[in-house]
């Protein structure tokens, strides 16, 4: 990218681990880099960054690893969404193939759009951090909204249920496939209501 300030330009995934990111089809369609090492929000921005925006590249409609998982979303009839590419390779490592990453961003109308080609429920996997609680609370309740809005969309009836996984306090989606691959299984199976989620964090 182009220096802010200066001449020349400068290597905008400096310092990251990269992935490629791909659509439905499997072609590859944005890359997106994560902090290798200690992540310091203050001068290395957010801890993953993808893509600009492009005419093939839009992160509202692009799901992390929709191509390997869309197969199993149909087995199982649900979709796991979790924040990060490595929470998403961590479990299609341990054989949970239904999980796919939001990049970083909000659920949106596109995402659902493209999930329900595959499956009529969502279950939110997202860190309980205190950073990962607060977007588990913030994407429950847009979800919980934009079901109105899809239902009042083309999309009607496709979407039945979304859910919330909880995980032990203070782990993260990849340590809990990583250490007892079993736990994930059972939250993921039996997800909370979005609404008894929210009564509970109430």
């Amino acid at each position: 990218r182009p220096r802010q300030r200066g001449r020349g330009v400068y290597d905008f995934f400096r310092g990251r681990v990269m992935f490629p990111i791909r659509d439905a089809s499997g072609h590859a369609n944005g890359l997106g880099g994560r902090v290798l090492g200690k992540h310091d929000p203050a001068t290395q921005g957010g801890k993953y960054i993808n893509t600009p925006a492009t005419l093939i590249f839009d992160k509202s409609r692009t799901l992390f690893l929709i191509d390997k998982a869309k197969s199993g979303i149909r087995r199982t009839g649900r979709a796991v969404i979790v924040e990060g590419n490595t929470d998403a390779l961590m479990a299609h490592q341990m054989g949970f193939d239904n999980v796919v990453g939001s990049l970083g961003t909000a659920l949106t109308a596109g995402h659902v759009e493209l999930i329900t080609r595959y499956a009529a429920r969502i279950a939110l996997a997202y860190d309980v951090d205190k950073a990962g609680q607060d977007a588990a609370t913030f994407g429950a309740r847009e979800l919980t909204a934009l079901v109105g809005e899809i239902e009042r969309s083309e999309y009607r009836g496709r979407l039945t249920d979304v859910d919330v996984v909880r995980l032990p306090a203070g782990k993260d989606p990849d340590e809990v496939i990583r250490d007892t691959p079993e736990v994930w299984r059972q939250a993921t199976e039996n997800p909370q209501p979005i609404i008894d989620f929210l009564i509970d964090q109430a």
